[in-house]
């Protein structure tokens, strides 16, 4: 059975992001730094992603 909460934390990688939403990489980027789309997390020296309860977040109005 998985917990709600590992599923939420689960990390997007920019792949996904652009996927999910059919936005540009520019749009994404440009819309981050805008704060209109959540910030990406660190997860080591080359690699970021999104956890997915910040998308989720997003997608639902919580953070537009």
């Amino acid at each position: 059975m998985t917990n709600d909460n590992t599923q939420n934390n689960r990390i997007l990688r920019e792949p996904e992001i652009i996927h999910r939403t059919g936005l540009s990489r520019s749009t994404l980027l440009r819309w981050e730094k805008q704060g209109k789309f959540p910030k990406r997390r660190k997860l080591g020296s080359w690699l970021v992603g999104w956890l997915e309860s910040d998308f989720q977040a997003w997608l639902n109005g919580g953070d537009k």
